[in-house]
């Protein structure tokens, strides 16, 4: 986080224009770093050498800067004004956040993919509340990790489909097991979909393990290997 601020106040110093909310960086100051980058500008037109990184943070300022695909979020929140699929827009995301900890809260994570080649057909559903995190109601509970989510960053998943393929039956193709995580479950994406809606008849989630399970499981199976071995020693 502080090398990704030290790169935002730089290119802001560089004069990159940015648009949209500061999210993560609400603790930037833009004007306060705009007018550091020109006072060196000015030192620099008076004979101290250009900074390094303004050869780095150069190419952002093109104004005819982009790319040719058209990604999308799996967890766009679409205009719900839209009448037709042709015409889908994505408007924010329907996930406040993504991590939690005691001294910060943030949407650091997505999955973005091509619209012109996948055709989304389910993600996975996540808490989008500190009440959902903290189910049994105690003080800090909804802090990451936990004994149910096993990092500071919540599981994002989604399934795709190539446009070549039936979304419908892919939709219908494999079951999954029932949810063994709190508040979350695979969900078919709605373009009027807002957070805490449900959004799938079964809430099932794929049966992923904690970290804890899974330390027990390897103990179990370390413990049946050791037996094992020592029958067939017996044996010998």
């Amino acid at each position: 986080k502080n090398q990704a601020a030290h790169l935002f106040r730089q290119c802001l110093r560089g004069g990159v224009p940015y648009e949209g909310e500061l999210r993560m960086f609400d603790f930037v100051d833009p004007k306060a770093e705009r007018k550091i980058g020109e006072e060196e500008a000015t030192l620099a037109g008076k004979g101290r050498p250009e900074a390094p990184m303004e050869s780095i943070i150069a190419w952002l300022k093109d104004k005819d800067l982009g790319h040719s695909f058209d990604l999308r979020s799996a967890y766009a929140l679409m205009d719900i004004d839209t009448e037709s699929d042709a015409n889908e827009r994505a408007v924010g995301e329907i996930l406040p956040f993504t991590n939690v900890t005691a001294d910060f809260v943030g949407l650091l994570d997505y999955i973005f993919f091509e619209t012109s080649e996948f055709e989304q057909t389910h993600r996975v559903e996540v808490p989008t509340s500190f009440r959902t995190l903290n189910g049994r109601g105690e003080a800090g509970g909804h802090l990451l990790p936990s004994d149910i989510w096993p990092s500071d960053h919540l599981l994002l998943g989604a399934r795709f489909v190539l446009k070549s393929e039936s979304v419908e039956q892919a939709s219908k193709q494999e079951e999954t097991p029932e949810a063994s995580i709190p508040g979350a479950g695979w969900a078919i994406p709605a373009s009027n979909h807002m957070p805490g809606l449900p959004m799938c008849a079964c809430g099932c989630v794929p049966n992923i393990p904690s970290l804890f399970e899974m330390a027990e499981r390897r103990k179990q199976a370390r413990l049946k290997a050791e037996k094992e071995k020592a029958k067939a020693s017996s044996l010998r």
